[in-house]
């Protein structure tokens, strides 16, 4: 068995024994897509044999410090990697290497080199995925099971375009070319989501405004006349 599968079935299995359930983003399947992901650029990319395995090493174990922490996550998973790879006989400056990847996906770390920039990529790719939607909402019920923090709609919503806009890029040549056309499509997406909310508070707005309107000139008219022709018979009585 190569040391990739090793990887595989021991993230497998240890997401399986430790991880806690609250986390329905940042899991197995979440670390299966993003290693899936970056095959998929090393594929299209000149990069060597060792560090297309070094690559795909630290995004097996970037997000396995979840089982501790989701602060400092990433250290937490670099000393899962390395007990791991020491077991393997790895020696110290391969493991380094892959350390600094793991540590490349911090969300706010600047990619220096081709490495780096793959498995930035790759661990953002979701941003291109067609179930955008679908991700974005597993994140969303994590951070409220594990109290990060509760949205509205109309926040989270404006909160992804404002990432997806603004705060995010693709690095490697294969992402701006295939993935950036699929992460523009999702932009537009939650755009409309904006729009028609806007739209529906509007009318909201605007049918509670309508329902506080006094009275028009015309029924307040009406009901003097009535009121006018109640008191002249009154009066031709009491004549």
């Amino acid at each position: 068995m190569n040391i990739l599968q090793k990887a595989k079935d021991y993230v497998e299995t240890l997401f399986k024994d430790k991880l806690s359930s609250v986390y329905s983003y940042h899991n197995f399947i979440h670390t299966t897509f993003t290693v899936n992901k970056a095959e998929e650029i090393l594929k299209n990319t000149q990069v060597s044999e060792e560090d297309q395995e070094k690559v795909v090493l630290a995004l097996w174990f970037h997000d396995t410090g979840y089982i501790e922490c989701a602060k400092n996550h990433e250290e937490a998973g670099v000393k899962i990697m390395k007990d791991f790879l020491q077991q393997e006989n790895y020696p110290e400056n391969y493991i380094e290497d892959v350390s600094k990847l793991i540590l490349a996906t911090k969300i706010t770390y600047v990619p220096q080199n081709l490495l780096e920039k793959i498995v930035k990529d790759a661990d953002c790719s979701h941003f291109a995925s067609h179930d955008y939607n679908d991700i974005s909402d597993a994140l969303r019920k994590e951070w409220e099971l594990t109290n990060v923090r509760c949205y509205s709609n109309d926040e989270w919503n404006a909160g992804n375009l404002d990432m997806l806009k603004n705060k995010h890029q693709f690095y490697t040549e294969y992402a701006k070319k295939e993935w950036q056309p699929l992460k523009e499509k999702n932009i537009k997406k939650i755009e409309k989501k904006l729009e028609k909310d806007e739209d529906k508070k509007e009318s909201s707005e605007n049918k509670k405004s309508k329902e506080k309107e006094p009275k028009s000139d015309r029924s307040v008219d009406t009901l003097f006349r009535v009121t006018l022709s109640n008191h002249t018979r009154l009066s031709d009585i009491a004549d």
